[in-house]
């Protein structure tokens, strides 16, 4: 079954990657992009808790905004702290903190060593647009529900305290 999703993937994949990859060396950017083209839009360091939490302080002044909400945050940050999924909390952390760095542009270091570095890496414009990351993968994240598996009434049942499970037996 793996392998027929991953056939079709490739299938549905290589009708855009195929001429994107054939077209690319007739581009403007077959040479890659400079460095200040390629962080044009970056997202500016002195602006990034409000690319993420705008309107907390100041209405936003840049294109980007990888505005997740407060009240995700502290379920994100609360799925940190269960031992149960604390393994794929620190994943989807780690790649949501790539992805702010990588939002910051010139900024950082990350940015510039991947530019320099990386293949192809040189021929994407608006590193801000990394921010798209974030909430996805903060959506992704283990909440206080589920890392504990289990719903209240089978917490309940549990303890002798709920009403008893279902049998499957009809009435």
């Amino acid at each position: 079954m793996l392998v027929v999703v991953v056939v079709n993937a490739a299938g549905l994949a290589a009708a855009q990657l195929l001429p994107t990859i054939e077209l690319s060396g007739l581009s403007h950017r077959a040479g890659g992009l400079t460095l200040d083209e390629a962080t044009a839009l970056a997202v500016d360091r002195t602006h990034i808790l409000e690319s993420l939490l705008p309107t907390f302080w100041e209405l936003p002044s840049q294109e980007v905004i990888g505005y997740v909400g407060v009240a995700a945050l502290v379920v994100a940050l609360a799925g940190l702290t269960h031992p149960l999924r604390l393994g794929r909390a620190v994943v989807l952390a780690g790649i949501a903190a790539l992805a702010v760095t990588l939002a910051l542009g010139r900024y950082t270091s990350v940015y510039l060593l991947l530019h320099d570095w990386l293949p192809a890496f040189d021929a994407f414009r608006a590193p801000g647009r990394w921010l798209l990351c974030w909430p996805g993968l903060l959506g992704w994240a283990p909440t206080p529900r589920s890392v504990g598996g289990r719903g209240a009434r089978s917490r309940l049942r549990a303890t002798g305290h709920g009403p008893p499970a279902p049998t499957g037996q009809p009435c």
